[in-house]
């Protein structure tokens, strides 16, 4: 059982990176502040340095925990064991829709030159994951050449979530469910 002072501490990080990830996802990684970021959750500069040491920590910490669960790391192995192709696509839309501030904001961290390796390392170690994934679906299903298909399949998703990101009224259920046919019929 967690003491109050642990809960009180895991709610204030928790506060703190909601804040942080609307702020980046918002004006961007570059142009976020501490400053900025502490006004949002309403929290004093000086606690939020005491959970965070610096704007690189907090993101950090954001990119690891929402793409752990977003991308699957954080679902049991039974559980990935019993997901189909169609069932991952699905699922991952559905995370993407709700989540899709995190993805907002990788996005823009994809085209900015200031992230640092540290930080590139932990955005890839998720996508190595679902391609890895998605490469066991692919091979499960008799599928030729599964590790260029696992790539094909992942620029067709991280496009249709590019789009979903950046439009309006994006059709990315309909996308999906094209993508999915396309393996179904296999």
């Amino acid at each position: 059982m967690k003491s109050r002072f642990e809960e009180k501490r895991e709610k204030s990080m928790a506060q703190i990176s909601a804040a942080a990830l609307k702020v980046f996802s918002e004006v961007g990684y570059d142009k976020a502040s501490i400053r900025l970021i502490s006004k949002e959750a309403n929290v004093a500069l000086g606690l939020l340095y005491n959970y965070f040491p610096s704007k690189e920590a907090l993101l950090e910490n954001i990119l690891s925990s929402c793409f752990g669960e977003t991308l699957f790391l954080a679902m049991p192995e039974e559980e990935k064991e019993k997901l189909t192709l169609p069932d991952f696509i699905r699922q991952l839309v559905k995370k993407v829709k709700l989540n899709q501030s995190i993805w907002k904001l990788y996005f823009n961290l994809k085209f900015q030159n200031s992230i640092t390796k540290e930080l590139e390392e932990i955005t890839q170690k998720p996508l190595q994951y679902t391609l890895q994934l998605l490469e066991y679906f692919l091979m499960e299903a008799a599928v030729p050449f599964p590790s260029l298909e696992a790539k094909l399949i992942w620029a067709s998703l991280n496009g249709l979530i590019t789009q979903y990101i950046l439009e309006d009224n994006y059709p990315l259920d309909d996308m999906a469910y094209l993508l999915i046919s396309k393996y179904e019929r296999r």
